[in-house]
């Protein structure tokens, strides 16, 4: 006498009834006396969608691709700072930028630079006031101007000499050294990348969220302050306020 299958076991109906009740799949299991692998390759076989899955469906229905583009493109956010705003891993972010080609690039040239250096240069304009002119953050402006190498009028020249002292005998951070010599902070982050000037301990942690708000990524960050990509990530959730 042939064994009974699992099959004649499921009732199609009641299953995706039970399904979608939220009952789990062991306590489906022992509705229809099968293993709960079993039921798990029939809820496959039947195109219900797993929890993983659903919750993953939640995540992304929560942003919208023309925003996710206007954040990243235009106004220069981070990738983490995009998380943040839609409230979703930044893993997702990272996938969605992939899969719909989102890039960067064109930022730099959002502005004019003919308009920028008549804007920054010539009338000292600040990035938070070149920013209310074009609709994009001051975050976004500071990397264009850094991109586009233009520098306010200043007799200063920026040597490992002068960095050195602001920084270890003065103490001041990276941001206050950016306003002292009338540069963006992005500046003085490269040009510390380039003498090789180590962060001191007691001021990574603002060095980190002073980069953040530059406009530097995250790989940036992790090798400017020898923090790992995860500890740099933690260290913005704790001192970056949510939008």
């Amino acid at each position: 006498m042939p064994s009974r299958t699992y099959e004649s076991k499921i009732d199609d109906a009641e299953l995706i009834r039970l399904y979608n009740e939220k009952e789990t799949l062991e306590s489906i299991s022992k509705v229809f006396g099968v293993t709960r692998q079993r039921i798990a390759q029939k809820v496959k076989d039947l195109g219900l969608k797993g929890v993983r899955e659903l919750k993953h469906e939640a995540q992304e229905a929560r942003v919208d691709i023309d925003e996710l583009k206007k954040l990243y493109t235009c106004d220069g956010l981070t990738k983490l700072k995009i998380a943040e705003h839609f409230k979703v891993y930044i893993k997702l972010i990272d996938k969605l930028i992939s899969t719909h080609n989102i890039k960067r690039k064109t930022l730099v040239n959002a502005i004019p630079t003919e308009e920028l250096s008549n804007l920054y240069i010539d009338k000292g304009m600040s990035a938070k006031q070149i920013s209310a002119i074009y609709g994009l953050s001051h975050r976004a402006v500071e990397f264009i101007v850094e991109k586009s190498g233009l520098r306010k009028h200043t007799n200063t020249v920026i040597t490992p000499e002068l960095l050195k002292d602001l920084y270890i005998n003065k103490k001041m951070t990276q941001a206050e050294i950016a306003k002292h010599l009338g540069v963006i902070p992005l500046t003085i982050f490269n040009h510390f990348k380039k003498y090789g000037i180590k962060s001191q301990r007691k001021n990574k942690h603002q060095l980190v969220v002073d980069l953040h708000l530059s406009g530097a990524t995250k790989d940036e960050i992790a090798k400017a302050s020898g923090y790992s990509k995860h500890r740099v990530y933690v260290i913005l959730k704790d001192n970056i306020p949510k939008e």
